[in-house]
């Protein structure tokens, strides 16, 4: 069922967002060109003063929050699937920015962790993160960034439910169907 023009709170939606006549005013398309652009920053950021990749950085990072996690841990918490985080892993070990040890009673599985050098990498790039992340809060009012956590917190809540709803439908029809214009679903 289309929802109508007020968002749950009662409040009127933007006619861009919500009449949505061309993919770039989709919700999705425009956080999507975001997140894109913001790893080309880090992108070149690092990769030209560090010879660090947006993968590596993302696995660097979180290894380095956590102390020690694994490769499955990184998956769960990264948009990366598990054989990209196990060949930016093996990339920063070959570096010698991480090391790994194997996970007792799991042969398969490996605890990252952040040798020496990795650890003052991972200081550099937190503090350039850090500035970088500054910037793009200093752009916006102190009402300006409430406004965008609760819209994001929205968002995410609403974007996580039709994942789960997806995946319902997706278990009663089995892994293959057909969309509602009749296509193939793979």
């Amino acid at each position: 069922m289309p929802r109508s023009d007020s968002t749950r709170s009662g409040t009127q939606k933007s006619p861009a967002i919500s009449t949505g006549l061309h993919i770039e005013d989709f919700i999705a398309f425009r956080v999507s060109m975001l997140a894109h652009l913001i790893g080309s920053i880090v992108g070149l950021t690092y990769g030209r003063g560090f010879g660090v990749s947006l993968r590596q950085w993302r696995v660097l990072a979180l290894v380095g929050q956590y102390g020690s996690i694994t490769a499955q841990e990184v998956a769960r918490r990264t948009p990366l699937d598990k054989s990209q985080v196990s060949r930016a892993a093996d990339e920063l070990m070959a570096h010698g920015f991480l090391s790994g040890k194997e996970v007792p009673g799991d042969r398969r599985r490996t605890q990252l962790v952040l040798t020496a050098s990795g650890r003052r990498l991972h200081a550099k790039l937190l503090a350039l993160g850090r500035e970088r992340n500054a910037r793009f809060a200093g752009v916006l009012t102190d009402a300006e960034s409430a406004v965008f956590e609760r819209a994001l917190a929205k968002l995410s809540s609403e974007a996580r439910q039709i994942v789960k709803e997806l995946q319902t439908t997706g278990r009663k029809r089995g892994k293959r169907g057909t969309s509602s214009i009749g296509e193939p679903i793979a």
